[in-house]
């Protein structure tokens, strides 16, 4: 119960923050969605011309694919427990488990193809600061709560330390969606001012 409260309010307050945001930035939800969803086509037709494996496409298309596996994970981990506030189960587990390992593999392509970029640099802008923050704290986060899940499923000690570690990785499932959300902010910023 306490669980549900608080990742309910702290989702609300995430996508209340990014909307407000992007409102006064002067850029509504509905033109935001459209251009991520223009952004993506266009990333998708570059890398059907130039080869779906090529350094270019994988970079970007693995971005994308980390986002919506994030997005779908975060969808079928948190509607139970904050809607129903009953713990995961049925059909929804299973997609959880179904997508979580795709997940991982494109977390792992994104930062292969962007550690690089993300180094912090003197001199540069404070928003690519906070979009190397952001990109960092991802990683921090995914990499706690994947191996928190997986830990779990040892049976290295007891049953007491499996719940420590379902906790851990619920709140820091938590944590990764709103890291996520303020970094997807940061990039749309960013994008849309260099068009």
């Amino acid at each position: 119960m306490i669980f549900s409260i608080i990742s309910l309010t702290v989702f609300i307050i995430a996508f209340v923050w990014l909307f407000t945001s992007l409102q006064a930035a002067g850029r509504g939800a509905g033109d935001t969605l459209k251009w991520w969803r223009q952004h993506y086509r266009r990333k998708r037709a570059v890398a059907h011309e130039h080869g779906w494996l090529s350094p270019s496409s994988l970079r970007y298309l693995s971005y994308f694919f980390a986002l919506d596996f994030l997005l779908l994970l975060a969808i079928t981990g948190f509607f139970q427990p904050v809607f129903l506030l009953k713990p995961m189960s049925g059909l929804l587990l299973l997609l959880h488990l179904t997508i979580a390992p795709f997940f991982a593999a494109a977390l792992l392509i994104f930062v292969l193809f962007w550690v690089e970029k993300q180094k912090p640099k003197d001199g540069e802008s404070s928003r690519h600061k906070r979009l190397k923050m952001c990109f960092w704290t991802i990683l921090v986060l995914a990499c706690v709560s994947i191996l928190s899940i997986g830990l779990s499923m040892f049976p290295l000690a007891g049953t007491q330390l499996q719940l420590i570690l379902l906790a851990v990785h619920k709140y820091a499932a938590v944590a990764l969606v709103v890291a996520a959300v303020v970094h997807a902010y940061f990039v749309i910023q960013l994008f849309m001012k260099q068009q």
